[in-house]
């Protein structure tokens, strides 16, 4: 192994150290703030990240219009690839890729079809994590969305 390998693989490792000894933003439970976010549907809802290996056991509580509750849940790794989810009504399938520290996109699928899009932002201060996106009706009709969810 020459003198870059040696600068490369020092170098990861300095970055994995780093990482792995700076808060991630992410792992909190956040509270679904009604007011900021369009459309208001779901009523009300949590998003839990929790560290898992790499990446996040992610669990959400919804309740929607007419009191009809869903937990859902997945693991992910921030690495592109789809994994199940358990609950959601629309979709089945996620993948999550990180852009930076407070970036985290994601692509969710219904049998195999792209139906969600989203991009997940801590604010700098750590306090507030927007979603931005797009989610595809029953219609096939594309519709874009803002989730604001405060820190608990």
């Amino acid at each position: 192994m020459g003198g870059p390998q040696v600068r490369r693989l020092l170098l990861l490792a300095t970055a994995a150290v780093s990482l792995a000894g700076a808060a991630d933003p992410f792992v909190a439970t956040w509270v679904r703030n009604v007011e900021q976010s369009e459309p208001k549907q779901p009523l009300s809802g949590t998003m839990t990240f929790s560290p898992a290996g790499v990446g996040y056991r992610v669990t959400m509580e919804m309740i929607v219009a007419g009191g009809r509750a869903f937990h859902v849940e997945f693991i992910a790794n921030p690495d592109g690839k789809d994994v199940p989810v358990k609950g959601h009504p629309a979709f089945d399938t996620i993948s999550m890729k990180r852009v930076d520290a407070h970036v985290l996109e994601t692509v969710a699928k219904r049998q195999g079809k792209v139906v969600q899009t989203a991009r997940r932002v801590v604010s700098p201060d750590g306090k507030t994590l927007t979603v931005t996106g797009t989610d595809t009706d029953s219609a096939g009709v594309a519709v874009r969305y803002k989730t604001v969810f405060d820190r608990k």
